[in-house]
């Protein structure tokens, strides 16, 4: 909660630099490789041949790609879990989509809100306090990025993440 007021306030940190997303990516699947399996999930992973370095961030994209691909093996039960990058005009665009519950078109408008919790039957089994996606948010944001998502409940979850090739002009 803190992390997440220092960053609407505009008094976080960020590290910029030149940033291999394939290497990224790959180390974050890593890192969540476990719990996937535990669940007997797939995971994919689609990286364009031809992804540019880009001028940002590196630890906080990889914060941001592994809240929302814990969220999707979370709401996941079976089947996959895809996450793809590529490039488009002078953007990287990331997807992290899944298989899983999906979101109530209801509460689509909210899930970026704190403590907004979608299924709160299933807040005490997963845990989480409802700022992840919250987060997720404001650190697109101070990287000068977008993110939207779409859903179809019972049938899965997209989010998609667009940052821009280089914020160097851009201090924070």
């Amino acid at each position: 909660l803190f992390e997440l007021s220092k960053m609407e306030e505009g008094k976080v940190t960020l590290y910029f630099q030149m940033v291999d997303l394939e290497d990224l990516l790959e180390e974050a699947f890593r890192k969540v490789k476990v719990k996937a399996l535990k669940k007997d999930l797939k995971l994919e992973l689609k990286i364009e041949d031809t992804l540019p370095l880009i001028f940002s961030d590196g630890a906080r994209i990889e914060q941001i790609l592994l809240n929302l691909v814990e969220n999707a093996i979370n709401y996941t039960e079976f089947g996959k879990i895809i996450v793809s990058a590529e490039l488009q005009n002078q953007f990287i665009l990331m997807k992290v989509k899944d298989t899983g519950i999906g979101i109530p078109e209801e509460d689509l408008p909210f899930i970026f809100d704190r403590f907004h919790r979608v299924e709160k039957s299933r807040s005490r089994e997963l845990g989480g306090t409802g700022l992840g996606l919250a987060i997720v948010n404001e650190l697109v944001k101070l990287l000068k990025g977008s993110v939207t998502v779409t859903s179809r409940f019972g049938e899965g979850t997209e989010f998609c993440i667009s940052l821009p090739l280089n914020t160097e002009s851009n201090t924070i």
